[in-house]
């Protein structure tokens, strides 16, 4: 059975059963984000934990864009295989593939809105360039389960967005995760 885990902020740990596979997502554990805003909870697994799992070849570390809140530098730097697999959305700016790899990362992947296969798993980004240029949503699927992470996108999606997670999604069981307004409302809201 695949599991979502509410991590902390905008982390999720995804567990695809069928593919055998973890994906965390936008990993913040400690590094003041804007200067002075720092995580409200603490990450549900300790964050110690998270960095091991990315010694293992199943996993995956998913960043949605390159805001603060999004991505810990420090800690990920410091704590985290550099050979882990890192999956990003592909952006008119190379900003984010830039900072990742300057962390010292080199497998990153990047997903555009065509559906990309990597090992056992699909995923496909959502992204909307009237509303940002810089910040997607990612929906990861496996043989029974789609899950979306839509962190920051709380728009109104488009209709062609609407209709590629229809289509992704397909008749599989659909866990849509976003928050419902700005990031200092979630997970609360």
């Amino acid at each position: 059975m695949s599991k979502v885990t509410l991590i902390n902020h905008s982390s999720l740990l995804i567990s695809l059963n069928s593919s055998q596979s973890f994906i965390l997502t936008d990993f913040w554990n400690e590094s003041p984000a804007f200067g002075s805003w720092l995580p409200s909870a603490l990450p549900f697994y300790n964050p110690v934990y998270l960095a091991s799992l990315s010694y293992e070849k199943n996993f995956y570390l998913a960043i949605s864009h390159a805001h603060d809140d999004h991505i810990d530098d420090y800690f990920l730097r410091k704590y985290f295989n550099k050979d882990v697999k890192i999956i990003i959305s592909e952006y008119p700016s190379p900003s984010l593939r830039n900072r990742v790899k300057n962390l010292g990362f080199k497998n990153v992947i990047s997903v555009n809105q065509e559906i990309t296969k990597i090992d056992n798993f699909e995923v496909v980004s959502v992204f909307d360039p009237k509303i940002s240029g810089d910040d997607s949503g990612l929906a990861f699927r496996d043989d029974h389960f789609c899950i979306h992470h839509g962190n920051d996108n709380w728009f109104l999606m488009s209709d062609k967005n609407i209709n590629l997670l229809k289509e992704f999604k397909g008749k599989r069981k659909m866990l849509y995760a976003s928050q419902t307004n700005t990031a200092s409302g979630h997970p609360i809201t």
